[in-house]
């Protein structure tokens, strides 16, 4: 089934339309394609193609295509993070294909709005077929609404990608959060340098050229065994057969840190330092593999200190001395400035004490941002290390994972099986137990939820009392905001439960 649409996007103006933008995507003057040497038109995970607009110079074209059924769109954002950012693109709604135009707010989850007016799009073609979205539109370059809302683009700006199988569900909503669904990471952002999408010509780099290190920064000559502060899972492994090593060392030049990292996973290696034993609000380097061709990238990126994103610094404080990817095996060195040159959180200083975060993922991003972690290795240092001075294998605490299996397993034991079967006696085996024995069992079976909910309820916080806040809560964090909330009123109605029963008739009572 194929679906072709030729008209006006959403409220456009219909005086001033500019010239049809082309539908060749490789005649764009500014082109991005994920993989590397793809075919937009057949196997490309993602293409995005602009130019100016050959009739009029005051439109930006624009070409995207993507192999979802549901949105495709590229954004423009003054940092490599979505937030606060111009957002527009194609997408599918009642199996018809539309642009619309969008921006980020700076804060929130869900943070996609439709610009308050349309008129900015004028939509030319688009096309759905086989599962693949492919649609060109031309952009106002300079927008009409407040610099928030649309950026001018004729200025340097970092582009961002994305795409989503989920399409449009009614008129007032942008983008749903984006979802990588075709096996192969989006890099968040499209390079690690700003670019003029108006003025910037050719088939650019997905990301740009690895920074080696400059000869001041000399590489280290010391074998990774003896690196003065390290991390190997298993304890005491060789680092060449260790499922995860990091070790830490002091370069001949005092303004920089030596790191070698490796790990048998085809992603990513990375290692983070925070102030609490949690990812947020962490400053975070290592190594990423691009899947399109095996080079390893060592890449500086952050954790905000909501939600759970991990992005791209403005500026990359890291130099790599060798990479490779070898059967399977990520392996790194490089150097890291010890006094960063973004502002906290993106870089923190690392001459002073933090916990440790550990953390692989099998999905790599080239030169991108680091994608989800896989829970292969205990995550948390077992207390705070000091990168620059410290020495000595690094332990890990299991003890937090412990404690909130056992939260979650005293959980289920409180309420699916002893406060259902106390409900169960006293709704269906009065008759069965006439002389008030199923009263007894009832109560017995309540006062054992209770007492076992509230040891689990306890652990929760214990296992978190490490942790700034104990949990984030707010619009980043929806489950574990929902999970809190639910948690503490069912505990409430837990406890108050037995003294409300002391008001209640006896079961032999009239």
């Amino acid at each position: 089934m194929k679906l072709t649409l030729v008209f006006c996007g959403l409220l456009c103006a219909v005086t001033a339309i500019p010239g049809t933008p082309s539908t060749d995507p490789s005649a764009y003057d500014l082109r991005y394609r994920i993989p590397t040497g793809c075919d937009p038109t057949t196997n490309c995970t993602y293409f995005v193609g602009l130019e100016v607009n050959a009739n009029d110079s005051s439109y930006l074209d624009v070409f995207l295509t993507a192999p979802v059924a549901g949105w495709v769109a590229v954004g423009f954002s003054p940092t490599p993070s979505m937030p606060d950012s111009d957002v527009f693109g194609c997408i599918v709604r009642d199996s018809e294909v539309e642009a619309i135009d969008t921006y980020n707010v700076p804060t929130g989850a869900n943070n996609n709005r439709l610009d308050p007016e349309q008129g900015d799009i004028v939509f030319s073609n688009g096309t759905l077929e086989n599962g693949r979205i492919t649609c060109t539109f031309s952009r106002l370059i300079a927008g009409d609404q407040s610099p928030s809302v649309d950026r001018n683009l004729n200025n340097s700006w970092f582009l961002l990608s994305g795409f989503n199988i989920n399409g449009r569900t009614a008129d007032d909503v942008g983008f749903s959060v984006h979802r990588f669904t075709t096996g192969v990471d989006l890099p968040r952002a499209l390079a690690t340098e700003m670019v003029n999408p108006v003025m910037a010509e050719g088939e650019l780099p997905l990301m740009m050229a690895q920074t080696e290190c400059p000869t001041n920064v000399p590489p280290p000559v010391i074998d990774p065994q003896d690196y003065r502060l390290r991390r190997r899972d298993p304890a005491g492994c060789d680092p060449q057969d260790c499922d995860y090593f990091m070790g830490i060392n002091n370069n001949t030049n005092p303004e920089y840190l030596d790191f070698y990292m490796t790990a048998d996973i085809g992603g990513w290696v990375a290692v983070g330092f925070s102030p609490s034993a949690n990812m947020f609000d962490a400053d975070v380097v290592g190594c990423n593999v691009d899947s399109t061709n095996g080079d390893v990238a060592v890449v500086d990126t952050s954790n905000p200190a909501t939600g759970r994103a991990n992005n791209l610094d403005i500026t990359q404080d890291v130099c790599r001395h060798s990479s490779s990817f070898v059967n399977g095996r990520i392996t790194c060195i490089f150097s890291r400035k010890v006094v960063g040159t973004d502002a906290i959180p993106m870089d923190r200083p690392l001459d002073t004490d933090y916990y440790f975060l550990f953390g692989v993922g099998r999905s790599g991003g080239g030169s991108g941002s680091f994608p989800n972690h896989q829970p292969l290795i205990p995550p948390v240092s077992d207390g705070q290390f000091n990168p620059s001075t410290d020495s000595g294998d690094i332990g890990v605490s299991r003890l937090r994972q412990q404690l909130l299996q056992a939260h979650g397993i005293l959980m289920l034991i409180a309420w699916p099986l002893l406060a259902f079967t106390a409900i169960f006696f006293a709704a269906w085996m009065k008759q069965a137990l006439p002389n008030g024995e199923w009263f007894q069992v009832h109560r017995a079976f309540h006062i054992a939820a209770l007492f076992v909910a509230v040891i689990g309820f306890i652990l929760a916080f214990v296992a978190n009392m490490g942790n700034d806040g104990l949990i984030t809560l707010g619009s980043n964090n929806k489950s574990g905001t929902t999970h809190f909330v639910l948690g503490i009123v069912i505990m409430a109605l837990q406890i108050a439960n037995p003294i409300i029963s002391i008001f209640r008739c006896k079961p032999t009572g009239d």
